[in-house]
């Protein structure tokens, strides 16, 4: 009874997808906080240049940059 295996039992197959599906689950957090992080670093920067445009169009139309003191 000397069979060569050319496939894999299903309980081989159930075993490596059920492996799978536990990593996966255990990755999950950490990819999910990463993708937050880059989120929050995009928008930061989209900030950063919108305020940098804003101010740069408020030097174009009145000449010259805002001043830093508040109106009292």
């Amino acid at each position: 009874m000397d069979k060569s295996r050319n496939a894999f039992t299903l309980l081989e197959v159930a075993i490596v997808v059920a492996i799978i599906g536990l990593l996966t689950v255990l990755a999950y957090p950490y990819f999910k906080k990463a993708r937050n992080s880059a989120q929050d670093t995009k928008f930061i920067n989209d900030l950063r240049v919108l305020s940098e445009n804003c101010m740069n169009q408020y030097a174009l139309e009145r000449g010259d940059f805002p001043t830093d003191k508040l109106p009292s």
